[in-house]
């Protein structure tokens, strides 16, 4: 027995769980529940011992274009092939995890900063956005260079001149504000303490240019300062009218790289600043990518999406598809993107009849999409879940009900 190394994908949007009892042609739009052969409606309580469809009311605002009789039934439920439990060998569910930019944040106290020397600083940007926008992955040189050390913003320790920290660190941060490489994948923030770091002042990115550090005292200080970089790209974003399946959409963060070098270019040189790295993490389940998925199973059952010319939201209109776009939200009232989780289930359908003899059985994956933010639903399909874990269990081989634990980074993070 083998298996086709691919799973036919069909996609199904749960705005709630259909009633128990309720016919298939009765199920609103969005509403799921599974039919099975002991019952004459839906059930969401007891799972079939035997073969069992997943249902979900459809989107179509009506049953027929027009007056054509030749184009009608879109307002029939969709449907899965039948399920049998004997043949499910797979059940899990993902999580709901926000993007979280990538940060730098390059820290520097007291003697660090020698007079009379230019510190130089590298940046690189990795990631989608950058490649996009550039072919290449961003990156750009700063430096401190144009200080000059007097009696307010350096002192001497043992015969060596050092410089203010939150000066120099003011003059890098402003060296990456101003490049026009970096500029919109970044967000930089400069801050300074004169408490050894207990407590920090932003400085306006504004006054950066004629910031001349803070003032110390003594020999000694307990003046530091600090930039935070945080990737802040933000992506071009379509609303339902001139929604198109081929437009991208980003759901990667840019990461951030940072080195701090002295004037031969060696980093490891730099020893007094603190430079620690966060890694950004990746949206899962972008509301785009739901969309992409529910239209592709409607083109599977030959219901129109017309996209590409000039009257393609007319078209839309008449076809009826424009509700489909609609039923799924992908961005709030603040312009965020909405999240949804979702239930998975890999079974297979054994032929009967092979004349090749390669394949034996074909796969079919069945994604259930569930806003993150409606919990109702999500209580009802785990619970519908356990079950038909527990159901499957009774068989030849466990089929466990995989949950996430955590949210998974693309990159480790590190410091230095």
């Amino acid at each position: 027995m083998a298996y086709f190394n691919h799973a036919f994908k069909k996609a199904f949007l749960a705005k709630k769980v259909a009633d128990n009892g309720q016919l298939s042609v009765d199920v609103p739009a969005g509403h799921v529940g599974f039919a099975t052969q002991e019952a004459a409606g839906l059930t969401t309580g007891t799972i079939s011992t035997k073969l069992m469809t997943l249902v979900q009311g459809s989107f179509a605002p009506a049953d027929k274009i027009g007056n054509n009789p030749g184009h009608g039934g879109y307002k029939e439920s969709v449907k899965s092939k039948g399920i049998n439990p004997r043949y499910i060998s797979k059940l899990w569910k993902t999580e709901c995890c926000d993007a979280a930019p990538s940060t730098v944040v390059i820290e520097a106290c007291d003697t660090c900063f020698k007079c009379d020397e230019t510190y130089f600083g590298r940046m690189d940007v990795k990631g989608s956005p950058a490649l996009r926008f550039l072919n290449h992955n961003a990156y750009g040189d700063t430096d401190s260079g144009g200080i000059c050390c007097d009696s307010t913003n350096s002192v001497t320790v043992n015969d060596v001149d050092y410089v203010e920290p939150s000066l120099v660190l003011a003059r890098l941060a402003l060296g990456l504000i101003e490049n026009p490489v970096l500029a919109p994948f970044i967000s930089v923030v400069v801050e300074y303490s004169t408490d050894g770091g207990t407590n920090y002042i932003a400085i306006p990115n504004d006054d950066l240019a004629t910031y001349e550090g803070q003032t110390w005292s003594g020999t000694t200080s307990n003046n530091c300062g600090r930039i935070t970089i945080t990737g802040a790209y933000v992506d071009t974003k379509f609303g339902n009218c001139s929604f198109d399946t081929r437009d991208h959409y980003n759901v990667e963060p840019v990461q951030l790289y940072f080195d701090l070098k002295d004037e031969s270019g060696n980093p490891c040189d730099v020893k007094c600043a603190t430079i620690t790295r966060t890694a950004g993490t990746t949206q899962q389940t972008h509301g785009d990518t739901v969309l992409r998925d529910i239209l592709m199973t409607e083109r599977y059952r030959q219901s129109p999406y017309n996209q590409g010319n000039a009257d393609s939201a007319r078209i839309r209109e008449i076809e009826g598809s424009s509700a489909v776009v609609d039923a799924v939200p992908r961005f709030d009232a603040n312009g965020d993107p909405i999240l949804y989780l979702s239930y998975n289930i890999l079974h297979n359908i054994p032929r009967l009849n092979n004349p090749t003899g390669v394949f034996d059985n074909d796969q079919y994956h069945l994604i259930i999409y569930v806003a993150c933010d409606d919990t109702t639903t999500q209580d009802n399909l785990d619970d519908i879940f356990d079950e038909l874990s527990d159901l499957c269990t009774e068989g030849v081989a466990a089929v466990p009900f995989e949950k996430p634990d955590a949210c998974a980074t693309s990159y480790s993070s590190s410091s230095s």
